[in-house]
């Protein structure tokens, strides 16, 4: 039995780009069941939607882009592992995120080149309004959350690199990671990762979860090196219905 397809409205997309912006996610079932027909004449009541895949099935990218006239722009792969006891990094803290202060928030900014991977820069219609500065709003908005924190690495009082996750029952949600480009290739991702099993494995939490695209083979390497495996692979379109 068909489902019937629905677009969640996305508010705080809506508000940010000035567009109405909408989601879905589809599975397999969906497409063969002719749901994209549905979903079709939905799409047209949106600005702009997010459609989201589970797996990598050539018929489906084929229909998805053909009869939704959609672009794909990010293939999304969330990856985990076990968090180990670990000793603490020198020169590192993490700072609840209500407790961040102000010199540090403003070291912690997001420029376009930090995320060449990123939909938010892929895409032609993102990259001309200025997306990647969604990143700032999210750091920005870990202020308002309880169980956010910033992971720091300094040197001589500047951050050199940062990661904004999320403690959730016994797991660590990555959100965010940054190194500055005068400290890459020094081995500061990894002391950010081996910080936050440190903090995590006092803590109780068991797992550590993070996302990344597919071609951003750097931050894969460093994923794998640290424990990490791959656990699911989700394709992003993109739908557009602005000049």
């Amino acid at each position: 039995m068909r489902r019937e397809m629905m677009i969640d409205e996305l508010d705080w997309d809506s508000n940010y780009f000035n567009l109405r912006c909408g989601k879905v996610d589809l599975t397999e079932e969906d497409i063969n069941s002719g749901a994209l027909v549905d979903l079709a004449s939905r799409i047209n009541q949106f600005d702009f939607v997010s459609i989201r895949c589970a797996g990598n099935f050539v018929e489906t990218n084929y229909r998805i882009t053909s009869e939704l006239h959609a672009r794909l722009v990010d293939i999304n792969i969330q990856l985990s592992k076990s968090i180990e006891q670990a000793p603490e990094p020198s020169d590192f803290r993490i700072i609840p995120s209500r407790d961040l202060d102000e010199d540090l928030f403003l070291q912690m900014k997001v420029l376009e080149k930090d995320y060449m991977y990123s939909k938010f820069v892929r895409d032609p219609h993102m990259r001309s309004r200025n997306a990647f500065n969604v990143y700032n709003e999210w750091i920005a908005n870990s202020k308002c959350f309880d169980d956010k924190y910033f992971a720091v690495k300094l040197v001589e009082r500047r951050v050199a690199g940062f990661t904004l996750f999320r403690l959730v029952d016994n797991d660590v949600t990555l959100e965010l990671v940054k190194v500055n480009e005068d400290f890459r290739g020094c081995g500061i991702a990894s002391e950010l990762m081996r910080g936050i099993d440190h903090f995590g494995s006092l803590r109780g939490c068991e797992t550590a979860r993070v996302g990344t695209q597919l071609d951003n083979l750097p931050a894969i390497n460093m994923y794998h090196k640290m424990g990490f495996r791959e656990v699911s692979r989700t394709f992003v379109y993109h739908c557009w219905n602005v000049d």
